[in-house]
């Protein structure tokens, strides 16, 4: 089952989840704001489903978070200053232009944090602002420099159907709107220390943007949770049952030929 090491994952970090849909990987999480997870079958998959996420996520008004099966090299990735592994998620919180609340979740990526604060200060004076961000990103789409969210989100959106643009890191992570490719599970920064540990509720767990976190500087307590994290992941892919990979005759016609 593809949902069968998440779901080991949570579990082993107590976060309590619900399986919603096995069929199509959908496990909810109650306390952490009822967060969905849906769980794609391959980074193929889930690549093809950045858009459909988006607009569910819009249409919505909730966060959809997007997660691989653990066993996957693509579903974890290394925590900067830490140098540990942990589970990474996409995080979908609508289009740019979307206000609805993340509850706690710091899931909105620099790139789309940056530009918010350019718009913002050329709504008074378009003349003397700067925006050096928005510059260069229209200029390196060919683009004359949009002047709102929900026309910056549209040619996002155009420039990710393209194959050669889409490959671009900037286009890459703008293109899940407001939200993040690269999420891992922390505390809430207000969390601390109490004697050797921090003491974490199932509330206390959030989803963060893996630079925001780092960049900002992350405390003491979310550094330690980001260890047990990382214990609960390899715990988790101990115990998953991964099926064996079916013959292709192709293949064994090859190795056949290739040791003859």
């Amino acid at each position: 089952m593809k949902t069968e090491s998440l779901k080991t994952f949570f579990g082993t970090l107590g976060i309590t989840s619900t399986m919603v849909d096995e069929q199509k990987g959908l496990i909810e999480l109650p306390y952490l704001n009822g967060l969905v997870v849906a769980v794609s079958g391959d980074i193929g998959k889930q690549q093809d489903a950045t858009e459909r996420f988006r607009d569910v996520s819009h249409t919505n008004k909730t966060m959809v978070v997007s997660a691989l099966p653990l066993h996957q090299a693509e579903a974890t990735t290394i925590v900067p200053g830490v140098d540990i592994r942990v589970p990474v998620f996409s995080v979908f919180a609508g289009r740019f232009e979307d206000t609805y609340p993340t509850n706690g979740h710091q899931i909105t990526n620099n790139r789309i944090l940056t530009i918010m604060r350019e718009l913002e200060s050329i709504k008074g004076n378009k003349r003397s602002s700067k925006t050096p961000y928005l510059s260069w990103l229209s200029k390196a789409m060919g683009i004359t420099k949009p002047h709102s969210l929900e026309a910056l989100q549209d040619i996002i959106i155009e420039a990710s159907r393209i194959p050669e643009a889409s490959a671009v890191p900037a286009i890459r992570q703008l293109a899940v709107g407001r939200g993040t490719r690269y999420a891992v599970m922390t505390v809430n920064p207000k969390v601390e220390y109490h004697d050797t540990q921090p003491v974490v509720s199932e509330s206390d767990w959030i989803m963060c943007d893996l630079e925001r976190l780092v960049m900002g500087g992350m405390t003491d307590a979310q550094a330690a949770v980001l260890r047990k994290t990382s214990e609960a992941y390899y715990q988790a892919i101990k115990t998953v049952t991964v099926k064996p990979v079916k013959d292709k005759p192709a293949v064994n016609q090859t190795l056949q030929m290739l040791g003859a």
